[in-house]
């Protein structure tokens, strides 16, 4: 089959790979692994903005403002504790050291947001482009390597699975990336999670929603710096995300449509997926930099056949 007529209905991702056994090992079981954002080339990737000094500033000015009432109220629960707070409220040097230690701890919440969301989520990352210079440089070790080619919908419908190879029940979602200027502004909702989730509530301010908002997480999941738009990302990424705690999602498995052989892949690697290949009825192809146009071009040979037309001029030749 034609790799134009294979690609031709425009529901196609790629997956570059480098040239290494875990890759074709992957290949060979249909296996697509998850990551986590924290391990990603962008250091960038899922940072989000959270404005550090008007939370604390918040925070602080409940504390001022609303401690002599929560003492009150404590009384009523634990007097012994009520009566050692408020000595230590009275005086100076204490009440500027509980409120020092208060604003660290408001910090280190804002860290422990920070990570949640980059070291918890899980992404498996495409590009509807099979024929970029850069991706293949980049994610596909300088042209030695290999790229998938899967169907949109397969993707979707895949079975998903944890660590344990167990099929777990957890839905996925396929995005496109958008590429903006300026990170995502998560600083009221970072506020609100940390009233309700992480430091005690002194009563002063009413809690309508303490959760970070899923649309909040998925935006954060699938916008990229603008600078990364040649790309041409899409991403699964879990339905649901909870930022407390890793998602249990390891794999999912998927047959690819085809493999594409980088121009520089070396014999070994291409006996190798060749045979891996042939034993699953997977099509193959290999790009090359296009001899009918000075252009900087890759193009796929699409009569399937791995050989650029020069290499196969130059073996009859020689022949």
């Amino acid at each position: 089959m034609k790799f134009s007529s294979l690609v031709s209905d425009n529901n196609c991702l790629y997956r570059y790979r480098i040239p290494v056994e875990q890759n074709i090992l992957a290949l060979e079981e249909d296996r697509l692994y998850f990551s986590t954002p924290s391990n990603f080339n962008d250091p960038y990737d899922n940072l989000i903005f959270i404005n550090s000094d008007k939370i604390v500033g918040e925070v602080y000015g409940n504390l001022i403002v609303g401690m002599d009432a929560y003492l009150e109220k404590l009384k009523l629960k634990d007097p012994a504790i009520a009566n050692w707070m408020n000595k230590n409220w009275k005086d100076e040097k204490q009440r500027n050291l509980m409120i020092e230690n208060h604003i660290d701890t408001v910090y280190a919440c804002i860290d422990a947001i920070r990570k949640g969301i980059r070291n918890n989520p899980k992404v498996i990352c495409f590009s509807s482009c099979y024929d970029s210079m850069l991706m293949w440089s980049h994610y596909a070790q300088n042209h030695q390597g290999f790229a998938l080619v899967y169907d949109k919908k397969a993707l979707q419908e895949a079975d998903r699975y944890n660590r344990t190879d167990e099929l777990v029940r957890n839905h996925i979602q396929l995005h496109q990336v958008k590429y903006v200027v300026r990170q995502k502004d998560m600083t009221e909702s970072a506020l609100a999670y940390i009233r309700g989730n992480m430091l005690e509530n002194m009563g002063d301010v009413q809690i309508d929603n303490a959760e970070i908002i899923q649309k909040d997480i998925r935006d954060v999941l699938t916008e990229k710096s603008m600078e990364w738009s040649y790309e041409n990302e899409w991403r699964i990424i879990p339905r649901i995300t909870k930022i407390e705690k890793e998602s249990e999602l390891h794999y999912i498995k998927c047959q690819p449509k085809a493999v594409i052989l980088g121009s520089h892949c070396a014999p070994e690697t291409i006996e190798r997926l060749s045979v891996v290949c042939h034993k699953k009825n997977i099509p193959v192809y290999r790009i090359f930099l296009s001899e009918t146009s000075p252009e900087f071009r890759l193009k796929v040979n699409d009569d399937g056949n791995i050989e650029s037309t020069r290499t196969k001029h130059q073996v009859l030749y020689m022949g």
